[in-house]
C-alpha cells in the first residue's frame, strides 16, 4: 500500500499502529515491517507509536520481549484525535493457531476502549471486508489490505472520519 500518499492532515493528532505478530499473520510480516516504517516516516517520531500484540491488543501489546508487554487498557490513553490503525485478521482465519485466536468479543471491547477516547481506529485486513462480522463493521472503519491496496483506497473508504 503507498502510505506516502497518505495525507498529513489525517495523522496530525499522530498515529498508534498496532501489529498482530500472530501466526496468522506470518505471511504478511515484510509488509508489516514497511508499514511500521513508512508510517513513521510520514507521522514523524514524534507523532507516531507503534507497538506489537497477538490475537488482539486488549490482552497484552508491547515494544519489546513479550514478557514486558501489557493490556491495552493499562497503556498510557492515546491523545484525543490520535488515529489507531491495527493490522490484523481480527481473528477470522480458519487455520488452527498455537494461540488463541481473538473472539469478536474482545474486538468489539477493544473498539469500545478506543472510541471511548475519541480516537478514530482503521482495521487493515487482509481479507475482504465480507469477511469481516458485520459488528465489527459497526465499530471499526475496515479495510481489505492486499497488493491493490492504496492511499487513496484507504482514503476514500476513511473518507473525512480521521480529520
Amino acid at each position: 500500500m503507498g502510505a506516502e500518499g497518505i495525507e498529513l492532515s489525517t495523522l496530525a493528532r499522530g498515529v498508534q499502529l498496532l501489529v498482530d505478530q500472530s501466526e496468522a499473520m506470518m505471511p504478511f510480516r515484510r509488509d508489516q515491517k514497511w508499514l511500521v516504517e513508512q508510517l513513521e516516516r510520514i507521522a514523524g517520531k514524534h507523532a507516531f507509536e507503534f507497538r506489537n500484540f497477538i490475537g488482539c491488543p486488549s490482552r497484552a501489546m508491547g515494544s519489546g520481549p513479550r514478557v514486558d508487554w501489557k493490556p491495552y487498557r493499562n497503556w498510557a490513553s492515546p491523545r484525543t484525535g490520535t488515529t489507531i490503525v491495527v493490522v490484523t485478521d481480527l481473528g477470522i482465519t480458519s487455520a488452527p493457531m498455537r494461540h488463541p485466536k481473538a473472539r469478536l468479543e474482545e474486538w468489539l471491547d477493544f473498539a469500545g476502549l478506543v472510541r471511548a477516547q475519541a480516537c478514530p481506529i482503521v482495521a487493515l485486513v487482509p481479507f475482504k471486508p465480507d469477511r469481516v462480522p458485520a459488528p465489527l463493521h459497526r465499530v471499526l472503519t475496515v479495510i481489505h489490505w492486499d497488493r491493490s491496496t492504496t492511499a487513496s483506497r484507504v482514503r476514500s473508504v476513511v473518507g473525512k472520519g480521521l480529520r
